[in-house]
């Protein structure tokens, strides 16, 4: 389906093994991707039926069937902080921006660092897989809704909450060759 190899990660008790030809290591998500600065993901979305993070046009985050590659960066904030940059756009950030992520270049300014660094935490749907929460806004989360990336708090309602799944991501390692 693809014409590049996506690593899937293997699952076994919130650890994932990630294997490279004859090598693999085992991680915690939670722990250990804040320590994997230049790997490079592709995030997709909790529901089968949803697609990949996409920065098209290099607005507004969207969901889009054709995933976009992002470089794990150690955050702009932190050493248990994560920001990542656009692999196609060097130098380009996802931002938290009127409550959208955008992908901007760094402005030099703390807010923009506060901004643009996220905490990897265990899936909230799934613990296995992971979510992001932001820095500066540390009760929100990174998150889909409408076809687009945002961030928010959990918005229960008694009788559907669709939060926990729009928050948790599923991280593919790329490997070219």
């Amino acid at each position: 389906m693809y014409s590049r190899k996506i690593l899937g990660f293997l699952i076994l008790f919130n650890f994932y093994y990630i294997y490279c030809k004859k090598d693999y290591k085992l991680i915690s998500l939670n722990e250990e991707l804040t320590k994997m600065n230049g790997l490079t993901i592709a995030l997709k979305c909790y529901q089968p039926e949803f697609g990949f993070w996409s920065s098209k046009g290099m607005n507004n985050g969207r969901i889009e069937n054709k995933e976009d590659r992002y470089i794990v960066r150690k955050g702009f904030i932190g050493e248990k902080t994560i920001s990542l940059e656009s692999s196609v756009n060097k130098g380009y950030f996802w931002r938290v921006k009127n409550g959208n992520l955008n992908l901007e270049t760094d402005d030099g300014s703390n807010l923009f660092k506060e901004e643009s660094s996220f905490i990897p935490v265990s899936g909230l749907e799934d613990y296995l897989l992971l979510s992001l929460r932001s820095f500066k806004y540390p009760k929100k989360y990174v998150r889909h809704r409408n076809s687009r990336i945002i961030i928010s708090e959990n918005s229960f309602t008694l009788f559907y909450n669709p939060f926990s799944q729009d928050a948790t991501w599923r991280v593919y390692a790329i490997i070219d060759n």
